[in-house]
């Protein structure tokens, strides 16, 4: 799909979920710009090394900034989500922004938000 508020840029994306989530954003007017899977965080699972790259840093008009994991809830209990999660909580509270896994439940509200935006933009 294409993000008029990343300029125009083709945004890749890997799951249904993940288009859903991306369409809302382009009409919630306090999103400013989103990157998919911008950075790389290392952590341990199990004794090895391995690297996780959240789905999306979104950036909101106030200045803050959130770091999304888009994950269906049947995966949320999985130990090694537990692990990648807990490495980019604490990446992300070093930085001052806020980590939230965005399952079916947080996808619904944000179409929701996106249909009422919507309605007052024609």
């Amino acid at each position: 799909m294409v993000s008029m508020k990343n300029g125009g840029k083709e945004m890749h994306y890997r799951s249904g979920y993940e288009c859903e989530v991306y369409e809302s954003l382009e009409h919630i007017e306090e999103v400013l710009a989103y990157e998919v899977e911008p950075i790389k965080i290392g952590y341990l699972f199990e004794g090895e090394h391995h690297q996780y790259n959240p789905d999306l840093i979104v950036h909101f008009i106030d200045g803050h900034k959130e770091v999304w994991e888009i994950k269906p809830s049947n995966q949320t209990d999985l130990p090694k989500n537990h692990a990648k999660w807990a490495a980019c909580e604490s990446y992300c509270q070093g930085r001052g922004w806020k980590f939230v896994v965005m399952t079916e439940r947080g996808i619904g509200k944000l179409k929701v938000i996106s249909r009422e935006r919507r309605k007052y933009d024609l």
